[in-house]
């Protein structure tokens, strides 16, 4: 889900905790997907990527800020500068993400509740449809919507 609620200091620890670590690797500028957990220690980066998220993320900053991130991150490879989107300034307040995976491998022959979750405002993408052969998960590429 995005934004996180998070009380300031720990919002300004993270920032900090991100900001140490791409100095740290002598990541300068563009998309850099980061991964963070906090713990009873403070903050610790898991993840470190020089690309954008994967599975929605974008654009849930892009509904929620009003940015891009895809055009920013070309702006920038370009040496345009960009302003950061804020939180508020999309079409709404906050968004999320539920991965939908298959129980287990084989034919997909169905995904229930997509017309119920729609009437309730929800964005469903499917990734397959029924007749389609799906795999076990062994990572997020075996999504199936």
């Amino acid at each position: 889900s995005f934004p996180v609620a998070l009380e300031p200091a720990v919002h300004q620890e993270l920032l900090a905790c991100v900001d140490r670590v791409l100095t740290a690797i002598g990541y300068r500028q563009g998309p850099a997907h980061t991964e963070v957990m906090l713990t009873a220690d403070g903050p610790r980066v898991v993840e470190v990527n020089p690309r954008l998220p994967a599975h929605m993320i974008s654009t849930m900053v892009a509904d929620v800020c009003g940015t891009n991130p895809h055009l920013d991150a070309k702006l920038l490879a370009l040496g345009m500068p960009v302003a950061p989107g804020t939180p508020g300034q999309g079409r709404t307040g906050g968004a999320a993400v539920v991965v939908l995976f298959p129980d287990r491998p084989g034919e997909l022959t169905a995904i229930h509740g997509i017309p119920e979750a729609e009437a309730l405002g929800v964005r469903v993408i499917p990734h397959a449809a029924p007749g389609d052969t799906v795999a076990t998960r062994l990572d997020n590429s075996a999504s199936v919507g």
